[in-house]
Formats: structure tokens, sequence, C-alpha cells
């Protein structure tokens, strides 16, 4: 085949690859609100209050969850920082000069997803729902404005009912579990050597997470990131590739001295339009949503049947490289998702 034509192909098949990736669209979601239930009579004794920020990259939603048949996204009531807050407080019983607790929300996310998302099982169980709820806090003592860190909370949690119901309960469990975790220490011996440090210089610690290249110039430039880091700082490879996509599922082939070579070992790429993420054997479209990045995804292939030959061309011209791509099963299994901006794994 003539050397134009087999570039004008590929550049093709590009171009229908990318304008077959369904894109996340914050707007088109719309939202239910979860209340949290009355906390729970754990004791805190040794502290007068507990403030809790919400450092999160994401702080507009607490996640998304199936409202009937939709995903929508998730709020909770007056707030997630002021709910949180109010919760733990309900324990506090110390008065006057005790300490207070700092409460850094670092991540805190509920999401809704499918069992044949997580592993192989039987096309009969693979729908079942599980609901989840996954928490990080950093936690702080906070003597009048002197911090000392005093724990690490880093945890996820599941349950088989929907978000709707699941979520308010799963967040409560967390919350009683960091509350009982901290009742049970030693404060003064679980921070007698711990870094001190002011309050204002500790936020501006956790703000700094936020003032990488990406956050703050969000240029497409075409190429591969080979890590998040990579992602992150902007540094795309600038290599020659192109695009496929099969029943197998999807694939990116470097050009090298005239030949191609399938990758694998990459995080994600940039078409000069759009970045995409790489999960499994599947590329997703990654689309700015406050401080982090969605987009409508699934952490098993999307494509199950075994990938066809590698005879691209023939394979093009026989079935038609124009032609609506393959839709499977699996499809039907996209749902909102959100990147952890600290691990560059989808949430």
């Amino acid at each position: 085949m003539h050397p134009r034509l087999l570039h004008l192909m590929f550049w093709l098949f590009s171009s229908v690859f990318v304008s077959a990736q369904t894109h996340y669209k914050p707007d088109k979601f719309s939202s239910f609100t979860i209340a949290l239930p009355l906390a729970e009579n754990v004791a805190l004794k040794s502290f007068s209050s507990i403030t809790v920020v919400d450092w999160r990259y994401d702080t507009a939603k607490l996640g998304f969850g199936l409202d009937g048949t939709k995903h929508k996204m998730v709020q909770v009531e007056s707030g997630v920082a002021a709910a949180v807050q109010r919760y733990l407080n309900h324990g506090v019983q110390s008065q006057g000069t005790a300490p207070k607790l700092l409460l850094v929300i670092r991540n805190l996310w509920v999401q809704q997803l499918k069992s044949g998302e997580l592993k192989e099982v039987d096309p009969e169980f693979e729908k079942e729902n599980i609901s989840q709820c996954i928490a990080k806090f950093d936690i702080y003592v906070k003597n009048d404005d002197v911090c000392q860190a005093l724990i690490r909370i880093d945890t996820l949690i599941e349950d088989r009912r929907y978000l709707k119901f699941s979520g308010p309960e799963m967040l409560a469990i967390i919350l009683n579990r960091t509350v009982e975790k901290i009742a049970e220490m030693d404060i003064e011996q679980a921070t007698s050597k711990k870094t001190k440090m002011k309050y204002d210089e500790l936020m501006k610690l956790y703000d700094q997470r936020m003032a990488n290249p990406r956050i703050l110039n969000d240029q497409l430039q075409r190429g591969i990131y080979l890590t998040f880091a990579d992602f992150l700082q902007n540094r795309a490879k600038p290599y020659d590739f192109v695009l496929e996509q099969d029943e197998g599922g999807d694939y990116l082939y470097l050009n090298e001295n005239g030949q191609q070579r399938l990758f694998t070992d990459f995080w994600g790429f940039c078409d000069g339009k759009f970045n995409f993420v790489k999960i499994g054997g599947n590329f997703f479209t990654l689309v700015r949503d406050h401080k982090s990045y969605s987009f409508l995804g699934c952490l098993q292939p999307i494509h199950r049947s075994a990938p066809r030959s590698r005879n691209r061309v023939g394979r093009y011209a026989l079935w038609g490289v124009f032609g609506e791509l393959h839709q499977t099963r699996l499809v039907k299994f996209l749902r909102p998702m959100q990147l952890d901006m600290e691990t560059g794994k989808p949430l």
C-alpha cells in the first residue's frame, strides 16, 4: 500500500478514536444530597474542639452515585467540612485551655460501582452494586497557633446498598473509627517527638501541593506521559505515535525507524486536543474538574473479546476504518470517575 495512503488511514483512525470517546461533562450531572446521622457518644476528653479543613483538589462534591438509573454528584448537607466538623465536635468534652484537634481532609470520596469492575465474576453477578467510601485524613494537635502531627487515617470501606442509602452510614463509620483511634491514644507520647509548626505555615504546605504546573497551566501538548509525575509537570514526551481500538482494547503504537511498536508502559498521553489516562487496556478522556480531572471510565477492560490479528491495515480495509467502533456489554459500566491527584490512580 502507498505510504501516503497508509499514513492517511492511520490519521483518520486516530480521529475516529478521539471522536468515539465519551467525554465527561460536569454540567450534565445533577446531584443529590446526603446528611450525616446523629453522632455517636465517643468521648474526646483531651480536647476542647475540633477544626476541619477541606484540602481536597475538588471540594465541590463528595463523589458520584446512582440515583435510580442515573449517576449524580453527591453533596453533603451544609457542606463537607462543616458537616464533618459538627459531627466530630459532638464527642468533645473538655473546655478552656485544653488543646484542639485539627483534621485536614486530603481525600474524601464516595462512589458506586459494579462487582464486574473489581474482579472477574460470573456475568450473572457482575452488575451487583458496590458502594465505597474512601478517606485520607491528616490529624494534628493544635495548641494556640502551633500544630503537631498526631495520626493519619487512610481507609476504604464498602457496602452493598445503593450509595444514596449507604453513604451517610459509611461516612459516619469512618468518622467514628477516627474518634475511637484518637480516644485510645496517649496524646503526649504520640506528639512528644513531632515537629512543631505554626498553623499558617502548615496551611501553606498543603497549598503547595496544588502549585504544580498542571494545575497552574493546563496546557495541551501532543506526547506521552510515562508517569503521573510527567502529567503533573506538563512533561509530555514528544514521541510519534498512532492509536488503535478494536474489540480487544485500546492500543498505542510508536513510530520508530519506519516500524511500529506496541507501547504499553506509560500513564497517559495527549493527542494535542485532549489528555487521556490509561486504565488497564483502555484510554479515557480527562476533563478538568476544579483542581482535579474527571472522566467517564471503568476499572475493568471495556472490551472483553480477544484482540484480533496485528494486521491492522487489512483489518480496517475489510471492516471499514470509518465504521462505528465496537461496543460490548461492559461499555454500559462507564461511570463518572476522578483522578486521585496525589497518586494518579482512579477513584
